[in-house]
């Protein structure tokens, strides 16, 4: 876990301080970037308030730098602050026209659903052979429970000892699988896609039959016809169920190995809040939402275990190394009881 500071919030941009460097924000595109201490210095001081000049003195006494090289670097972060908002390319199927009265669903440009600003309702565009009905609804499910203020990951998880294991990443890295081949080991499955976490109290908390009450919910509104129109009270009800803390937030990668066995790769702070904003549920594309998510993923860099999960190839190799994993954590636990009853 970090011990990091609440993001520092501007106009455009938003700043988390990591460490020597930093995670930077643009709100009106979405685009973000690693910053190395230099650049995460200037960008505090301008964020706050500070003139350039007072960025550049401030930097070249921080630095012990001459006073023209620190106006230079000062000049180059406002001229790359001036230039227009970076658009992103994604191979991404999924898009949102967004505008007052709300935000439509395109797969492959092709309307699907609208959203209402502020997510209460959702109204049918049309009907489309493909995906399958629940698949395009289970596409707008996240970004529905982000307008109305809930957190999604992008993650499956296992609970473990009374608290929450999440594998998180892009499509085809593995999650589903983890999730269901710890499960048959003996860790319950919490979710193989959708991970509801509330972030009202101190730790973070999974919602343990989150995915199970959205997944109910989507399978009752599939029926209908364009122009229906579906009220989302229902998905609000899915956040109100049993919790457990979030304990650790991990990101397969997968590694040729000679021995069968589960490997974490901590991440320092500012890669673990990328990996997480790469991976969130924020096509909608709005400066509030990128914002929302910015602060909301920062806390969970805070408060929760965020590491890389080498993990082996091949189905054979990945089960194996799971039940040396879980092995080794139960006899750590043994050796644990053992000397806690001694004292």
């Amino acid at each position: 876990m970090a011990n990091l500071s609440s993001p520092l919030v501007g106009e455009r941009f938003a700043l988390a301080l990591c460490g020597d460097g930093g995670v930077l924000l643009d709100s009106r595109s979405g685009a973000f970037c690693r910053l190395n201490a230099t650049a995460a210095h200037i960008c505090a001081d301008l964020i706050r308030g500070g003139s350039p000049q007072e960025a550049a003195h401030s930097l070249a006494r921080r630095f012990s730098i001459t006073p023209a090289a620190a106006a230079r670097d000062v000049a180059t972060i406002l001229g790359s602050w001036k230039a227009p908002p970076v658009e992103w390319a994604t191979e991404n199927p999924i898009s949102f026209d967004s505008g007052p009265s709300g935000h439509t669903l395109r797969w492959n440009g092709l309307p699907t659903w609208r959203l209402s600003p502020d997510g209460t309702t959702l109204t049918r565009q049309a009907r489309h052979a493909e995906p399958d009905p629940v698949t395009q609804l289970l596409w707008v499910v996240p970004h529905v429970l982000i307008l109305r203020g809930q957190l999604v990951l992008h993650a499956s998880a296992v609970e473990r000892e009374g608290s929450i294991m999440a594998f998180a990443g892009p499509s085809g890295q593995g999650k589903t699988t983890l999730a269901n081949l710890f499960g048959r080991q003996g860790s319950p499955v919490v979710s193989e896609d959708l991970l509801l976490v509330k972030m009202d109290r101190s730790i973070p908390e999974a919602i343990v039959g989150g995915e199970r009450a959205i997944r109910s919910w989507v399978n009752a509104q599939v029926s209908g016809a364009a122009g229906d129109v579906i009220r989302t009270e229902g998905l609000v009800e899915a956040c109100r169920g049993p919790r457990l803390p979030l304990a650790d937030i991990l990101f397969p990668v997968r590694e040729e190995v000679s021995v069968p066995a589960l490997v974490h790769r901590p991440l320092d702070a500012a890669d673990a809040l990328v990996q997480l904003m790469q991976n969130s549920f924020a096509e909608l594309g709005q400066p509030a939402v990128w914002q929302q998510l910015f602060e909301a993923n920062h806390r969970l860099v805070q408060t929760t275990h965020v590491n890389c999960l080498c993990v082996p190839e091949g189905l054979g190799p990945l089960t194996q190394a799971i039940a040396n994993y879980r092995g080794s954590v139960d006899a750590k636990e043994t050796r644990n009881n053992k000397l806690n009853n001694c004292t």
